[in-house]
């Protein structure tokens, strides 16, 4: 699982909401990797630093901005591996719901942590369809690596996976759940989820699904 020292580093990035627009591959770098990614981390740090707003209305455009740059249909299908061909179109996209539900929950506890933390930009490798963006946190303490997987669809790179320490977020959950799906089945999956959000303290109330705009995870492709 992903080290405890790097929770808060994982959570600046991990905000979620479903109404701002993203800004086109064209705008950002002339849609190289690298420039997505630095423009996104930008706009979440100049947030963190802006002492205007209060903690909730931080919390609410810090997801507007990173939403768009991740596809967690291709993180759950990902995680899920076989399993997620057996699952229904209903299943999966209940599976994406409550996990990025899980991931909001699991970190937007964090967000009064930050001290200030910085982002140096590395390298990029582009394969074709797929990328892997370097990137540096650097804390009071330590600097800590932080990588970012990419997959070129449609409009524009989006994040697939991210590597903290050398730890990819998307293997550290794919293991527990398919021993879940194979011992138990997948409807105990879910009801684990489920249990583990509402054992989380801050976590946000859930949001009503198929109502629109702002209802659920948007997906690529």
């Amino acid at each position: 699982m992903i080290k405890k020292t790097s929770v808060f580093i994982f959570c600046i990035f991990m905000f979620f909401v479903f109404q701002s627009p993203r800004i086109s591959g064209a705008a950002v770098d002339n849609v190289q990797p690298v420039g997505v990614i630095e423009h996104m981390v930008n706009s979440v740090l100049a947030v963190l630093k802006d002492t205007s707003m209060g903690k909730m209305e931080k919390r609410e455009k810090i997801r507007s901005i990173v939403f768009e740059y991740f596809d967690f249909k291709e993180m759950a299908r990902r995680i899920l591996g076989m399993n997620w061909r057996s699952l229904t179109e209903n299943q999966q996209k209940e599976f994406v719901h409550v996990f990025s539900r899980l991931l909001e929950a699991s970190y937007s506890c964090k967000l009064d942590t930050y001290s200030n933390e910085t982002v140096t930009f590395g390298r990029q490798i582009i394969r074709g369809r797929y990328a892997m963006v370097f990137t540096l946190i650097h804390t009071s303490t330590a600097d800590i690596p932080l990588n970012y997987k990419l997959i070129n669809k449609k409009n524009g790179w989006y994040v697939y996976d991210i590597k903290i320490e050398g730890v990819s977020l998307v293997s550290s959950y794919r293991t527990s759940y398919n021993e879940i799906i194979r011992k138990e089945g997948f409807d105990k999956l879910v009801k684990e989820i489920r249990k583990k959000i509402d054992g989380i303290s801050c976590a946000p109330a859930e949001k009503q699904r198929g109502t629109g705009e702002g209802s659920v995870p948007r997906t690529q492709g």
